[in-house]
């Protein structure tokens, strides 16, 4: 599950292209204005698109997405970027809504929201029992039943009885992995599974906090004390500390030597941030 450039070149056309229905949709690609795409721990990326809804013809203007258009809900929609020769997929997934917007004095827009195929593990609950198998087979099984390719790395062990209990398969996968610290994401057709990475001792280890909220969250680790580095993209030899103020919309690199063995807690110091679930750990092998 790791990440590579979208093009080996140093310049390249950096427009995204779209495909709507395993098609290439030219019109979409031109009328798109910004994009977001979400990758999150435990599985669901998502994409946010954002086109202008007016087009420019051969004999003046029209709505760019009419009540035909192949841009409706439900939609499947690919998200390509890289090099015009070679795009790369970055995004695969499935129109979920729709927001039609209509300013004053601008053309209108249409945002389109989408997710990806883990999506419809979350969409029923079940119960099952799977007897005598180790995670990695749980895992090929969910899969399987969701029309998914598995691409499971270790987890095979221990062998045992494990229980879906009125769960969505999403909700009942995170809930096995995160026994085994695991983790999940959809990769095309691909439903990749694999521990996460832990940190050596001794390794010099640079972290980089982002901040999409219009709230500064102090961010504080555990067992050691770490030095910032960067704040903004703008590097400097800064102080050394165990807390960061990490303002908005402004991303702070920090770094630290891993020195101590052991599962760290990293966490926002606000505590009802922290109660909500912004807290992980850092985990020195």
């Amino acid at each position: 599950m790791s990440e590579t450039s979208v093009s080996q070149q140093a310049v390249y056309r950096a427009r995204p292209t779209l495909r709507l229905a395993g098609q290439a949709d030219e019109r979409a690609s031109e009328l798109l204005i910004a994009m977001c795409v979400t990758e999150a721990e435990g599985g669901m990326s998502s994409a946010e698109l954002r086109f202008s809804n007016w087009a420019s013809t051969a004999d003046g203007a029209e709505s760019g997405f009419e009540d035909g258009s192949r841009l409706a809900l439900g939609t499947a929609i690919e998200v390509y970027a890289g090099e015009e020769t070679q795009p790369r997929e970055i995004f695969r997934g499935v129109v979920s809504a729709l927001e039609a917007e209509f300013g004053q004095g601008s053309p209108p827009e249409l945002t389109v929201m989408a997710e990806d195929p883990l999506a419809r593990a979350r969409m029923a609950r079940r119960s099952k029992v799977y007897t005598d198998m180790a995670p990695a087979e749980v895992v090929r099984q969910v899969a399987n039943a969701l029309g998914l390719r598995p691409t499971v790395q270790g987890l095979d062990a221990p062998v045992g009885t494990w229980a879906q209990l009125n769960e969505s398969d999403l909700a009942f996968l995170r809930r096995l992995l995160g026994r085994f610290d695991g983790d999940l994401q959809v990769v095309g057709d691909e439903l990749q599974v694999a521990p996460r990475a832990e940190v050596r001792r001794g390794e010099r280890v640079e972290m980089t906090f982002m901040n999409p909220t219009m709230m500064m969250h102090p961010m504080h680790l555990h067992g050691h004390h770490f030095q910032v580095v960067a704040i903004g993209g703008r590097r400097f030899s800064g102080a050394v500390r165990d807390t960061v103020i990490v303002p908005p919309h402004a991303p702070v690199t920090i770094a630290f030597d891993a020195a101590q063995k052991g599962a760290w807690l990293l966490h926002c110091h606000h505590l009802y941030h922290m109660a909500t679930g912004m807290m992980t750990e850092v985990r020195i092998a």
